[in-house]
């Protein structure tokens, strides 16, 4: 094949003519995952159109999954039509393509009396907590709109509201739920049953708000009353617990639970030395647990790779283990009319870039084939800086 570059007007549409040797070239998978699509090849380069060709590290980490020379240019504002019309079928995550390579489908459990059919991640199910080492940092807002994009992955996603004595999910999701927590506890209501549907058909276990009796819950007294991490594993395949920020024995009960941890930062010091604190108390209660970490509200990408080279050279250095670095969300006033309207940004607005970076990361819960590897590995491993 001769070497050309095809330019692609921004008004094409989803007319564009692709020669079938360029899309050869890049599997339709990497192509979703990496939102580009080849046009041409200029001296043995390969050029691709990018939604986000300002990415960094986007150019380096094609070049390692296509093994050549990438060049990108930006994409024009009819780029999903484009990218449907180059590989056929829905672009968006929840692709049908991109679901059956990660999901099954098998019987649900009894919810509401109905029974249900839901797909299955191949993997091993996971409960996944969400912490912070401060209150502030959108740990709330990343856990609900992350588990709405798994979701529409076609996963089965439960949210638990953990924040114990200040729950707020249902109330920033927008649901009145008939059940939470309590009931639970108390034996008034199966688990199975407590799941209420919220925003994007996201199962949801409201916590208790303003419960000073129940402020200080521990993970044992919830796995008496059958809120068990097992429990909730034979109900879902992926499980999100939206904790408490910091160290408090409730809050640390919780994390060492789980299967892995999810820490919250921004780039204020404050946020990244409490992150920082509670990474130390956790992993000396539970040496060998898996934490990942994601740099909330950042301006631009040279900020997030500083925050999370320092917060991981600064581990590595006084604790002697390196969180892994899953990506960034950059600041989008989107979020904040979101909250304002208690609907997730991810439906609400999922073309703001805030909604696109938690699809990426989303995107790495699922598009990453299973192995051996735990879950933060497989991310970090494909998603390392360059």
């Amino acid at each position: 094949m001769e070497d050309h570059v095809e330019t692609l007007p921004s008004d094409s549409g989803a007319h564009t003519i692709f020669d079938p040797k360029l899309l050869d070239l890049v599997p339709a998978k990497v192509a979703v995952a990496n939102r580009i699509v080849p046009i041409g090849l200029s001296s043995g380069t390969l050029v691709c159109m990018a939604e986000e060709p300002e990415d960094p590290f986007l150019n380096s980490r094609l070049r390692f999954q296509l093994q050549r020379d990438i060049r990108l240019i930006p994409a024009g504002p009819d780029f999903n039509e484009v990218l449907r019309e180059a590989y056929g079928g829905d672009p968006c995550p929840e692709t049908e393509d991109l679901v059956s390579a990660v999901t099954t489908l098998r019987d649900g459990p009894l919810r509401g009396g109905a029974k249900q059919r839901h797909r299955t991640w191949t993997a091993a199910p996971k409960v996944i907590a969400v912490t912070s080492g401060k209150g502030g940092v959108g740990k709330t807002t990343l856990t609900a709109n992350l588990g709405i994009a798994l979701k529409q992955m076609g996963l089965d996603v439960g949210v638990v509201d953990c924040d114990f004595g200040l729950s707020n999910l249902h109330v920033m999701m927008g649901m009145r739920p008939i059940h939470k927590m309590p009931d639970v506890l108390s034996g008034r209501v199966p688990l199975s049953d407590s799941f209420e549907t919220g925003p994007g058909d996201l199962s949801v276990l409201a916590g208790a708000t303003g419960s000073p009796e129940l402020a200080e819950l521990s993970y044992s007294r919830l796995q008496k009353g059958g809120i068990s991490t097992e429990a909730l594993k034979r109900l879902f395949d992926i499980v999100l617990l939206d904790t408490g920020a910091g160290i408090s024995r409730s809050n640390i009960s919780m994390l060492t639970n789980a299967d892995e941890a999810l820490l919250v930062v921004t780039p204020d010091p404050s946020s990244v030395q409490d992150a920082y604190v509670t990474l130390r108390v956790l992993t000396e209660r539970k040496p060998h647990m898996r934490v990942g970490f994601v740099v909330n509200d950042v301006h631009d990408m040279a900020q997030a790779r500083d925050v999370s080279t320092k917060f991981q050279t600064f581990s590595a250095m006084h604790l002697g283990c390196q969180p892994r670095y899953l990506g960034s969300i950059f600041h989008d006033r989107a979020v904040e009319h979101a909250t304002r309207s208690r609907t997730p940004v991810y439906l609400s607005n999922p073309r703001s870039r805030a909604a696109r970076d938690i699809r990426a990361l989303a995107l790495r819960f699922t598009g990453i084939p299973t192995d051996n590897q735990n879950l933060f590995e497989r991310i970090a491993a494909r998603f390392t800086f360059a």
